[in-house]
């Protein structure tokens, strides 16, 4: 499931390091995902409000498709060896 969602994730590694780089990448976000329901309820207690909170973690969600949107491409390119 993981490889069908990732697979251009894998084409920016060499091929010695394309297992640890794609696992390091995968597992690292998970590893950082733990911050969102404590920042979210930190937010909403300073804050006083869901929307706020909401708001703020929804916008992590857009910075992680700017950073994909500019990951390079490899179509019609080889792959790195």
């Amino acid at each position: 499931m993981i490889a069908a969602n990732l697979g251009w994730l894998f084409e920016l590694y060499p091929t010695h390091l394309r297992a640890t780089g794609a696992a390091f990448v995968v597992n690292a976000a998970r590893f950082v995902a733990f911050l969102g329901p404590l920042l979210s309820g930190a937010i909403i207690s300073r804050f006083g409000g869901y929307g706020t909170a909401a708001t703020v973690v929804g916008g992590i969600y857009i910075v992680g498709l700017v950073v994909a949107a500019l990951c390079l491409g490899t179509r019609g390119r080889p792959l790195p060896d």
